[in-house]
């Protein structure tokens, strides 16, 4: 009886541990979002593809952002706002290198940049902020319960800070770059920084499945 019961506890733990290597765990500061993936360098891909619900935000001209703007291409999408001092610069600036090394020669590529600022982030401010990187940025915002939406469903974490310091509040967030594909399925995700070339093998590699 004591040894069947040693080899049956053995069993789950072997059980425990293959489907704890199985599983990747995705979470900052309070979003757990679990799923299965395989990592390939700083890529991880979702297998399978996680399919996004329906969420709207606004572009710089006021005009509704939602699934039907992510399908028919792929979207590199990252979560920042413009008064982000370091990492969210950084990563546009290496998000307008892709374009420059592989936007030209598609059109079925965006970039979209989701402020998850929107007390300062407006329209204006956002345009003249992404001008500074490329005119073909995507800029969008929504009120919080929609920024909530689509940051949930990704596994992105955001929290605005304490603002009795005055307008200069920070805003915490994560610094990950996502890749939707054209079907609007969240398909890889890049940790920053992160160097342009295997962003874009990435995308060739799924390009290709």
């Amino acid at each position: 009886m004591k040894r069947n019961t040693a080899a049956a506890l053995t069993l789950s733990v072997v059980i425990a541990l293959v489907v704890g290597i199985g599983i990747t765990r995705f979470s900052h500061r309070g979003w757990h979002t679990p799923f299965l993936a395989s990592g390939s360098g700083t890529m991880t891909t979702l297998q399978p593809p996680r399919a996004l619900a329906a969420f709207t935000l606004y572009d710089t001209h006021d005009h509704a952002f939602s699934l039907r703007q992510l399908r028919g291409r792929w979207s590199f999408m990252y979560f920042g706002y413009t008064h982000c001092t370091d990492v969210c610069p950084a990563t546009l600036a290496t998000l307008k290198r892709l374009h420059r090394l592989v936007g030209g020669k598609s059109h079925d590529i965006q970039y979209v940049f989701v402020s998850v600022d929107p007390e300062r982030d407006t329209p204006r401010v956002l345009t003249r902020y992404l001008r500074r990187f490329s005119r073909g940025f995507v800029g969008v915002t929504g009120n919080n319960r929609e920024l909530g939406n689509i940051a949930r469903q990704m596994g992105v974490y955001y929290k605005p800070q304490s603002r009795q310091a005055g307008a200069g509040y920070a805003v915490g967030h994560s610094d990950e770059i996502f890749l939707i594909d054209p079907r609007a399925r969240l398909r890889a995700v890049f940790s920053t920084p992160e160097r342009v070339r295997t962003l874009a093998r990435g995308l060739s590699t799924l390009r290709a499945d």
